[in-house]
Parts: structure tokens; sequence; C-alpha cells
């Protein structure tokens, strides 16, 4: 391992953003010490194209570099294979997303997490949750965990548990091996996953995963993704997602099955609670099958 490590910091991220300005502004602040650098790497992807301007590297002077690239092609996968063809193979990558808020030793956690696991591995943290409005509790037990948070206590079997989108990180050269970002999966297509599929396959690879604790980032959760509406909507990208993964239709229903009862059981025990679980479990397998 070299003496400095370099950490690229990658958004993508789409000109409809509310907080992105924000984000690079909160993670320009990080703690940075002499035996690494930082350069936070932005993507903007899609037609139309609003930050360049505001981005302009010249115009940030401190600790953290700042990287600002646009494609016209819409898609996150897409825009972070744009960014990681370009990266040498022992810079390490640190993923997050443009509507987060993050601790000022962030990035020193990782560095000293990767020092001390240097090969063959890759890293993540938890999260919590910033609500514009604390969601209903007879569906908050239905959102995904983006906008319910994890936290050290989940992570303490960390064999079943996936690493949020927002905060993890691996070594480039793994990315590229893996075979990049699957285009097909992500924003900026019908289907939700392509972290969790990328991680799947650095599980494959024989990459051991690292959880590093009391490191959370805060993810803003505006009130309408944290509803019923954006709960049945989400469903229609899930399950899409599952038949690219997933494309014996009989396998996807018996994993459907197994997550209705888990949910009846984990289900407020209300009748309200229970009803809008009924109505999930319901509208899962149909749209499985």
């Amino acid at each position: 391992m070299p003496d400095t490590i370099s950490i690229k910091i990658l958004i993508a991220f789409h000109h409809s953003s509310q907080t992105i300005e924000k984000t690079v502004n909160n993670i320009l602040q990080v703690n940075v010490t002499e035996d690494f650098e930082v350069t936070l790497v932005l993507v903007e992807n899609g037609k139309e194209q609003k930050y360049e301007s505001k981005f302009d590297n010249k115009l940030y002077l401190g600790p953290v570099n700042l990287e600002y690239h646009y494609i016209s092609e819409k898609g996150k996968s897409r825009a972070l294979n744009f960014a990681i063809k370009e990266f040498k193979d022992d810079e390490f990558i640190i993923f997050t997303d443009d509507d987060i808020t993050v601790n000022k030793d962030w990035v020193v956690k990782y560095v000293d997490s990767i020092r001390k696991n240097p090969i063959n591995s890759f890293f993540g943290g938890g999260m919590q949750c910033n609500y514009e409005i604390e969601p209903s509790s007879d569906i908050k037990h239905l959102l995904p965990k983006s906008a319910l948070g994890v936290a050290d206590d989940y992570y303490s079997e960390i064999k079943s548990k996936l690493f949020l989108g927002c905060n993890w990180g691996c070594y480039s050269s793994y990315i590229k091996e893996a075979g990049y970002f699957n285009e097909e999966l992500g924003p900026g297509t019908n289907k939700t996953g392509q972290e969790s599929d990328m991680q799947l396959r650095l599980r494959n690879m024989d990459l051991k995963q690292i959880y590093i604790p009391d490191n959370l980032v805060a993810h803003y959760v505006p009130s309408n993704r944290s509803d019923w509406d954006f709960i049945v909507n989400r469903l229609n990208r899930i399950i899409q997602e599952k038949k690219v993964l997933k494309p014996n239709r009989w396998k996807r229903l018996k994993t459907e099955v197994a997550l209705g009862i888990k949910l009846i059981l984990q289900s407020p025990k209300n009748i309200s609670a229970l009803n809008f679980t009924m109505k999930y479990i319901s509208i899962r397998i149909c749209k499985a099958v």
C-alpha cells in the first residue's frame, strides 16, 4: 500500500437535485491528514445540464479537491462507470449520494480501516435519516432501509447485510474486475439495486466486507419518499430489478412469499398497519408473477 492513499468520493446526480450544493459544501469540510488525499468527483447526468458553473474547481479552495463532469446519457450506473474508467486501479472510491451530510472524520475513519485491511476487502458504514416529515408508524416498517436508516447494531451479523449506496467504498481495481456497475439497474432506469448487485459480485470474488462502526452519514428524506404512494411506486422498480437478477419466476415467487411472512411478523400490532402490510404483500406477489 502506498504511503499516501488517494481517495475519490464519487457522486452521480441529476439536474433535478435540490440538495447537491449543500452536500458538496458539507463534504468539502471533512478532515484530511497528510497521509491521504481526497477528491470529490461529481458526475451530472441527463439531457439537461444545470451545475457546471456552480462547481468550478477554482471556486473551491481547501484540503478536498473538486472535479465536475457531465454526460448527456441518463443513468446513475452509467455516470459511475464513466468516472471509474478514468480512476487508477490503486485509488479508493467512497460512494455516496447527493442528499447526505457526513461527519468531519468520515474519510479519516475509512482510511484507518483501509490501512488495517489493505487488500481483498470492501468497506461501509451506517446511515441515519433526517426526515422532512416523520412517516406514519402504520407504514414505516414498509419503507426501504434508505428511508429508515441502519446503525451499528444492524451490522452485528454482517454476512447477510449489504451496505447502503450512500456510505460504502472499494478500490477501483475491484470494481473494474467485477465488470463495472450494471447499467440496466439504478436511478435513470425503472429498476433499483445497482449497489447491491455490485456488492454481491464483490462477495463472489471473495472480498471481505468490513463494517466501519460509528461512521454514520445522515440521509435527507423528503415527505414524498416516505409515504404510501412512494412505497407502491417503488415496487415497480423493485420487481423489475428482481426480474433482471432472478429471471426464474417461481424462485422470485418463493422469495416474495418468504418476505411476506417476515413482514407480517414485523408489522405493528394494529389493524391499520396490518392492512397496509397485506396490501403491500399482495401487490409485490402479483407483480413478481
